[in-house]
C-alpha cells in the first residue's frame, strides 16, 4: 500500500476557510455537523451528512491517470458511530454530473477503520472523486482519513526533494514556515515521506539565525544580495552539487503560506509519475491570502507583452470552480513562489538567466519546456500583487521583458518593443507618476548594451540606486502632515468605480486624457484631490484630475502627484533618442542575447558571479525514474 495524501481539517495558524476542507450538505444544519480543530476532528448528530468535494480533499483521478500509474483508489476513515459511507465521482461533461462509485455502511462504539476501495483504469472522462458521510445516529465522529493506492513497486520512482526557500530580510516568514513543517512533521512521524524532502534556505539578507533552524533536513546558505534570481539559482546550484542525493529541486517563496500536506502529495505523484514522463514539474497554484478560496493563477502563459494567467479568479468554494480547475491547460510556466521541477533538465537546459527580480520564472519555464502539472490540493496563500507596489519594479519588468523575447518569443521584434516602450512611457505620463518614466528609459537603454551589461553588472549596487529614486510611500499621518490629504473611503470606491459615457471617452482621447483640457474643466469632488487605488489604477482614474493621492489599502500608505502638462512634452521628447536606437542597435542586441545565453546561464559564470565555490565534474544527477529504494 502506497499512502498518496490525508484528508485534511482547518487549522487556526493556517486556514479557516472550512469550505477548502469540508462542507456540511443542506440537508444538514451546523448544529448537527461541529469541526473540533483541537481534536482535528468532526461530530455529526443523526441526519447530519459531510463531504469532501473541496480544494484539499478531493482526489484528481483523471490526472494521476494520465500521468501517474495510479489506476486504483483506496480512502481508509477512522469513524466512531453509525456512518453510510459513500465515495462519489464528479465528472465534467456536457453536463457537470455525478455519481456514487462505492457505498458502505458501519455502526461502531468505539473508533474503527474501514476502506473503501475502486479501480478506475477505464475512466474516460475528467473529473475528481470524494468522500460523502452521512450519520444516521448522533455523536458520530469522523477522526481522520486518507487516500492510498496498490501500484506494483518496480513501476514507482525514487524521489528526494530540496525545498529552496529564498529570503531578504524576512525571518518571520521562513521561522513560521518552518516551523508550520516541523510541526506536522511531529504530528506525522511514522510519515515515510519526511526523509524525501530538505530546506535549503538562501539567505540574501544575511540575517537569518542558522542556529536557530539548521538541523538534518535544514540548510542555511549565505548568499550575494543577487535577487529573487541570485537566490533561487544558488538554491538550484547547492541542490545540484548533491545530485547524488536529490532528484528534485523545488523553489518556494519565503513569505508564503501553505498546508505542509501539499508537501506529501508533490512527492507522492512524482513517486508514482510514469517512466515517460520522467521530465514532469509540478506547480503549485496561488490562492489569495485576503480571500483564501480564490484562486490568482493555476500557471501561466506568455505572449510576448504580458501573461496569461491560467484559471485566474476562479472560486474554490464550490464544486463548478473544482471542476473547472481538473481541465486541463497549456501552461508555459509555473511562479516560484511553487515550483517543482526534476535536477535532469538542470543538467541539460542549464541555470536560469540573471535577471534579479521579475521574469526570471518565465524564461526559465519556457526554456525548460518540460508538462507542468497542476493539482486541486497543490496550492499555496500569497499576498495578492496589488497589495505589493514598488515604482522601481518598473525597471526590471520592462528591461527583463526584452530580454525573454527575444530568447523565446521570436515575434516580438523591435517595432513591437517600440511600441510597448511608447505605450509604456505614455502610461507614465497619463498616470502623473513622471519620475518612473526614468525606469522605463534607463531599462531599454541597458537592454541595448547587450550580455556585457549584464556580465559586468554589480546587481544589488544597481537595485540600490534604483530603490533610491524610487518614489516614497508615506503613511497616513506622514501624508496629512506632508502633504495635507487623507484616505477617504467613499472617494476611492468612487474613483475605483468611476465609468465614462461613450461622449467623455471620445474627448478623453481627442484631448490626451485631459492634458489639452484647461483646468477649469476638470473634476471637482468632496475633496480637492482623487484616491486611487496604487497598484492596477487606469487612466480613467487621472481623467480631469489635478492632484492625485495614489494609495495602497493593504498597507496604508500612499504618495501624491500632481499634474505637470510640461512633462507630456519634456518626457515625450525624451523619449525619440531610445526610439532611435530601438530602431538601430535592437538585432544588434538580441544577437548578443541569443549567442551568449549559454554563457550566463551556465554553472560556470553562476559560481563565480556568486562567489562561490565551483561544481565539481562528477556523475549526472539521479534520475526521478531511478529504481525506488525498498
Amino acid at each position: 500500500m502506497l499512502k498518496l495524501f490525508d484528508i485534511l481539517l482547518p487549522k487556526k495558524e493556517i486556514c479557516m476557510e472550512e469550505s477548502l476542507y469540508f462542507r456540511v450538505s443542506d440537508s444538514g444544519s451546523l448544529a448537527e455537523c461541529f469541526c473540533c480543530l483541537e481534536d482535528h476532528q468532526i461530530s455529526l448528530n443523526n441526519g447530519a451528512q459531510v463531504t469532501f468535494d473541496t480544494y484539499f480533499n478531493l482526489f484528481s483521478f483523471s490526472k494521476y491517470l494520465k500521468y501517474t500509474v495510479v489506476d486504483n483508489i483506496g480512502v481508509r476513515l477512522t469513524l466512531k458511530g453509525r456512518f453510510l459511507i459513500r465515495l462519489v465521482g464528479v465528472y465534467k461533461g456536457k453536463d457537470t454530473a455525478s455519481r456514487v462509485l462505492v457505498e458502505k455502511e458501519l455502526d461502531t462504539q468505539t473508533p474503527e477503520c474501514i476502506d473503501l476501495c475502486y479501480d478506475f483504469k477505464d475512466e474516460q472522462e475528467e473529473g475528481f472523486y470524494y468522500i460523502e458521510l452521512t450519520a444516521h445516529s448522533d455523536e458520530a465522529v469522523f477522526y481522520e482519513g486518507y487516500y492510498y493506492s496498490n501500484p506494483d513497486e518496480s513501476d514507482l520512482n525514487q524521489v528526494s526533494i530540496a525545498a529552496a526557500i529564498c529570503t531578504y530580510k524576512r525571518e518571520d516568514y521562513v521561522y513560521r514556515n518552518l516551523q508550520t513543517v516541523k510541526n506536522y512533521i511531529d504530528r506525522n512521524e511514522d510519515s515515510p515521506y519526511k526523509n524525501n524532502i530538505s530546506f535549503l534556505i538562501i539567505d540574501n539578507g544575511h540575517t537569518l539565525d542558522q542556529s536557530k533552524i539548521e538541523s538534518e533536513h535544514v540548510k542555511v546558505y549565505r548568499n550575494k544580495n543577487y535577487g529573487g534570481s541570485g537566490g533561487f539559482t544558488r538554491g538550484i546550484i547547492e541542490a545540484y552539487r548533491e545530485r547524488q542525493r536529490y532528484t528534485h529541486v523545488l523553489l518556494m517563496d519565503d513569505d508564503i503560506l501553505f498546508e505542509p500536506e501539499i508537501l506529501i502529495k508533490t512527492v507522492t505523484f512524482l513517486i508514482t509519475a510514469k517512466k515517460h514522463f520522467r521530465d514532469l514539474c509540478i506547480g503549485g497554484s496561488m490562492l489569495r491570502l485576503d480571500c483564501p478560496y480564490l484562486q490568482h493563477e493555476a500557471g501561466g502563459i506568455w505572449i510576448g507583452n504580458e501573461v496569461d494567467s491560467v484559471k485566474p479568479d476562479l472560486d474554490l468554494s464550490n464544486q463548478e470552480g473544482l471542476l473547472l480547475n481538473e481541465l486541463e491547460e497549456p501552461i508555459d510556466f509555473n511562479g516560484w513562489w511553487y515550483s517543482c521541477f526534476p535536477l535532469s533538465l538542470v543538467e541539460e537546459k542549464k541555470l536560469p538567466l540573471p535577471l534579479f527580480i521579475k521574469m526570471d520564472d518565465i524564461e526559465y519555464g519556457l526554456r525548460l519546456g518540460a508538462p507542468i502539472v497542476t493539482l486541486n490540493g497543490i496550492g499555496m496563500w500569497h499576498d495578492h500583487f496589488d497589495n505589493k507596489f514598488s515604482p522601481h519594479l518598473v525597471y526590471y519588468l520592462q528591461r527583463n521583458k526584452l530580454i525573454v523575447n527575444v530568447l523565446r518569443f521570436s515575434k516580438y521584434g523591435a517595432i513591437s518593443s517600440i511600441i510597448n516602450f511608447l505605450y509604456t512611457v505614455i502610461k507614465q505620463i497619463i498616470t502623473q507618476r513622471y519620475s518612473m518614466a526614468s525606469y522605463v528609459f534607463q531599462a531599454h537603454l541597458d537592454f541595448l548594451k547587450g550580455v556585457d551589461f549584464i556580465v559586468n553588472l554589480d546587481e544589488e549596487q544597481l537595485n540600490r540606486r534604483l530603490m533610491n529614486q524610487s518614489i516614497k510611500q508615506l503613511a497616513d499621518e506622514q501624508l496629512l502632515a506632508d502633504e495635507n490629504v487623507f484616505f477617504e473611503q467613499e472617494e476611492y470606491d468612487r474613483s475605483v468605480n468611476k465609468k465614462l459615457p461613450w461622449y467623455e471617452r471620445l474627448l478623453e482621447v481627442i484631448t490626451l486624457n485631459g492634458y489639452l483640457l484647461p483646468r477649469m474643466f476638470y473634476s471637482k469632488g468632496s475633496l480637492p484631490y482623487t484616491i486611487v487605488p496604487m497598484a492596477g489604477c487606469s487612466e480613467v482614474h487621472f481623467y480631469k484630475a489635478d492632484k492625485v493621492l495614489h494609495y495602497n489599502l493593504a498597507e496604508r500608505k500612499g504618495f501624491v502627484t500632481k499634474l505637470d502638462k510640461r512633462k507630456l512634452w519634456t518626457i515625450g521628447a525624451k523619449a525619440i533618442p531610445v526610439v532611435i536606437q530601438l530602431l538601430l542597435k535592437y538585432k544588434k542586441a538580441a544577437a548578443s542575447y541569443q549567442t551568449r545565453v549559454d554563457e550566463i546561464t551556465s554553472f560556470e559564470f553562476w559560481c563565480k558571479h556568486l562567489e562561490i565555490d565551483p561544481i565539481e565534474s562528477t556523475a549526472p544527477p539521479q534520475t526521478p525514474d531511478s529504481p525506488r529504494s525498498t
